[in-house]
């Protein structure tokens, strides 16, 4: 990246001429440059200004954790990538590099021109899909949006990237970021008003190979793993709901925000106003300040009504056999896939009970000192599938997955989220999550099956997984 002095003031003229700056450097350069300028802005709910930015068209994303006080939203890809294939992770680290070779970066500070404001500066938003091929449809994108705002504790930060070469007409562009930047400045939200449900519609559902198929896959499965032919196999359900009117999107993700504050909710926009939303309880990596954090979770059990029944629920997750094997399974993996990239782990001994709304998990967080210069996606290419959301070996389970579950899982199970220019970022599981388009919904949810899983029981946990999303749909 190359950094240009900071804005001499905030005002449009300085901003005029940073712009010239860069269009001169792109006509030095001989090819266009992504300009990036990050200015703090008072208060913003990113989910609240997608909503006004959004067009159906384009790409956005969304990610929010509540209850770590963090949120992200961009919109309109100002630059766009895609790839399939085993090599699909370093194709868009490759991409990236590539473009922060001919990027120019400005503001981002907190005004003392030291500390960096969070979220500042160029994010690459991305998603990669379960499989590593799809059969219409590529296997990872990655893009920068045109306008991103964030909140991180009670700091805001407006994001504004603009491509420039060297015939820009840059009296346009600045004209263009200086009203973007008004408009996030001082965004005002009573002009928003979701599309909420205007009178009761019918949701039909139907079962991807029929309503008795899941115990019948979960039995075969048993058997496969009884024989010895894999430890683990992790199958999932499709649900396909269709209904008159068009499902909204950010009416499911104000819900679902408000009931999982332990989950990141998200949103992936797609072409052809397709968005792939939901509420993860499950990071798969994050690298942030020399640190590469993650987590083993595996082992589901449901709530109580009471104090009681919960603690008695969350006692017989502990002591279960079945689920301690399962999660057990899923550390070890990672700790071996991080040893084959040189990131040494030591598991702890005790994991925790994960309490979300409706169910609850078996958690073992999982951290590591990797020091600069580490790039998130080096992880991601090791972790992805874990055997929580595959199975383990995970190279002996992939065929039996597409022949038992019957459809092609895209985007579920697969990795949503962000990197910047350092590398550093977050990549959570798409679980708990659905296929939107327009008036028709797939919703995913699916449980590890081991050689003591019962199949009855594995469908009314899935059963359980899926009713988070179905709710947020109503």
């Amino acid at each position: 990246m190359v950094p240009i002095s900071q804005f001499r003031s905030l005002d449009f003229e300085s901003l005029r001429q940073f712009l010239c700056e860069a269009a001169t450097v792109a006509s030095e350069k001989g090819t266009s440059q992504l300009v990036s300028i990050s200015l703090p802005v008072r208060h913003v709910d990113p989910l609240a200004v997608l909503e006004s930015i959004y067009e159906r068209d384009q790409f956005h994303f969304y990610m929010e954790h509540p209850a770590g006080k963090e949120a992200i939203a961009g919109a309109e890809a100002v630059i766009a990538f895609s790839a399939s294939g085993e090599k699909r992770f370093e194709a868009i680290q490759a991409f990236a590099r590539g473009v922060l070779d001919n990027c120019i970066v400005t503001g981002g500070t907190d005004g003392s021109g030291n500390d960096l404001l969070p979220f500042s500066g160029p994010h690459f938003f991305t998603a990669f899909s379960f499989e590593d091929r799809l059969r219409s449809d590529a296997a990872a994108r990655v893009f920068v949006p045109r306008w991103q705002v964030s909140i991180s504790g009670n700091i805001s930060v407006a994001v504004a990237n603009v491509l420039v070469d060297a015939g820009a007409d840059v009296d346009f562009l600045a004209k263009k970021v200086w009203a973007a930047h008004g408009k996030f400045f001082h965004f005002d939200y009573s002009g928003l008003d979701q599309e909420a449900e205007t009178e009761a519609d019918t949701v039909e559902i139907s079962e991807t190979g029929g309503s008795t198929a899941y115990p019948e896959r979960v039995a075969k499965a048993v058997a496969s793993i009884r024989s010895g032919k894999y430890r683990k196999i992790v199958l999932a359900r499709c649900l396909e709901l269709t209904r008159k009117h068009p499902f909204q999107p950010f009416v499911s993700l104000n819900g679902l925000r408000q009931y999982y504050p332990d989950c990141y909710t998200f949103s992936f926009g797609l072409e052809n106003g397709r968005s792939f939303i939901g509420a993860t309880p499950e990071r798969l990596v994050e690298v942030k300040k020399g640190y590469l954090r993650t987590v083993a979770l595996a082992g589901s059990i449901g709530r109580g009504k009471s104090a009681s029944q919960d603690a008695q629920l969350a006692s017989e997750l502990i002591n279960s056999a079945k689920d301690i094997a399962e999660h057990s399974l899923v550390a070890e993996s990672i700790r071996e896939r991080l040893a084959s990239i040189h990131v040494p782990v030591k598991l702890g001994k005790e994991s925790t009970v994960l309490r979300l709304a409706n169910v609850q998990h078996l958690l073992l967080p999982i951290e590591s000192e990797v020091g600069d210069g580490f790039h998130l996606l080096e992880a991601a290419q090791a972790l992805h599938p874990t055997p929580a959301v595959g199975g383990y070996p995970v190279d002996l389970v992939r065929g039996d997955i597409a022949e038992l579950e019957g459809f092609e899982r895209g985007l579920y199970a697969g990795g949503i989220g962000w990197f910047n220019a350092e590398g550093e970022g977050e990549l959570v599981v798409g679980l708990r999550s659905a296929l939107i388009e327009g008036n028709r919904a797939k919703v995913f949810a699916g449980a590890g099956i081991v050689a003591d899983s019962d199949p009855e029981k594995e469908l009314k946990e899935t059963d359980l997984k899926l009713s988070a999303m179905l709710r947020a749909l109503g």
